[in-house]
């Protein structure tokens, strides 16, 4: 994959340790066309890539004419106010064969309407009831996630009214449905939240990311990788015990790549620094006048000055990119100073 160019030249990314890219900087700088463009090279490669669109990071209006272009003729588009297909409900499969038992299958479901609500045990007991009804039924197939709700609601206790309001992003809308959005014909699937407020559409993000690293646990995506695009990466949780902790830790082996952006890694608890700091191939346009030290102090203390002058002489469209590699030593330099690469730009 093209990462970048300088001097006119185009710059292959390096081998990093693992695959994930986190790309940071202040907007205006250039931050979603590197990811547009990432996007786009990737699909053209032949990888699947799952698009998160809810800050608008794909609107047509902000993408460059050339990778807008290549993106249509990539997409297929899925508004999740009509339904995500997702073989939520559908007993998982190993490469060899082995099919999933059906109470691992419901223990499953439960687990990631779990992640996705944040459900004390005592919800957690109601939901099972409420999922072992609906999938012995086969209502998943039928009816979609809403299933799950109206056996809550004839349960009626605390603890499953509690659950409604914790899963209401997911139950209002019927957002999920029986099907496998992954079998498109386009290599891109963009999940487009256009009329799903903000606090709902955390929620959906957390459960459509937990059940594909579930899925990538059966070692689905090995020979076929997934990425994972989300923007403001932020307002993710990165605990120990966290989905994307576990991706970052895990997904190299897995076929499973997180690709995020956010306008400030300073903006994260310092746990969560400590894992974005861990991604292979780090993007940083310039960040905010009070952040350049800090920055350049999380992205490398041994290089901290030199790091802070480079920062702060970024201009739009150019990054710092840092690689972590196997075996790199203490005296090796891991960043570049290089500009967007845009598909078809210069070809």
């Amino acid at each position: 994959m093209i990462i970048g160019t300088k001097k006119d030249k185009k710059i292959m990314a390096k081998k990093a340790i693992n695959p994930h890219i986190l790309v940071t900087g202040m907007s205006g700088m250039g931050k979603t066309w590197f990811c547009q463009s990432t996007l786009v090279q990737r699909a053209e490669e032949g990888e699947r890539v799952l698009v998160f669109n809810y800050h608008q990071v794909c609107a047509r209006d902000q993408m460059h004419p050339e990778v807008r272009k290549r993106y249509d003729s990539l997409v297929n588009i899925i508004k999740v106010r009509e339904g995500i297909p997702l073989p939520l409900f559908t007993p998982f499969v190993s490469p060899t064969g082995k099919v999933e038992a059906e109470s691992a299958t419901m223990h499953r479901i439960c687990n990631i309407l779990q992640v996705a609500g944040k459900l004390t045990e005592p919800q957690a007991r109601d939901l099972f009831a409420a999922v072992k009804d609906a999938f012995s039924k086969n209502l998943y197939a039928k009816c979609g996630i809403v299933s799950v709700a109206k056996k809550l609601e004839l349960i009626g206790t605390g603890p499953s009214i509690r659950t409604l309001g914790n899963l209401r992003a997911v139950f209002d809308n019927n957002v999920f449905v029986d099907g496998d959005m992954l079998e498109s014909e386009k290599p891109i699937i963009e999940l487009d939240f256009e009329g799903i407020e903000y606090d709902e559409q955390k929620a959906v993000v957390r459960l459509v990311c937990d059940f594909y690293l579930r899925l990538a646990m059966t070692m689905q995506f090995s020979e076929n990788p997934l990425t994972l695009f989300i923007d403001e990466c932020q307002n993710l949780d990165y605990g120990r015990d966290s989905t994307m902790f576990t991706i970052v830790n895990e997904g190299r082996k897995l076929g499973l790549t997180l690709l995020l952006a956010t306008p400030s890694i300073l903006s994260s608890k310092k746990d969560d620094m400590r894992v974005l700091n861990q991604f292979g191939t780090r993007i940083v346009f310039k960040p905010l006048p009070n952040e350049l030290t800090k920055t350049a102090d999380i992205l490398d203390r041994r290089r901290k000055i030199f790091l802070t002058f480079e920062l702060s002489d970024l201009e739009r469209g150019k990054f710092i990119c840092g690689t972590t590699v196997q075996g790199a030593n203490d005296e090796d330099n891991p960043f570049d100073v290089l500009s967007t690469y845009l598909p078809g730009e210069s070809s």
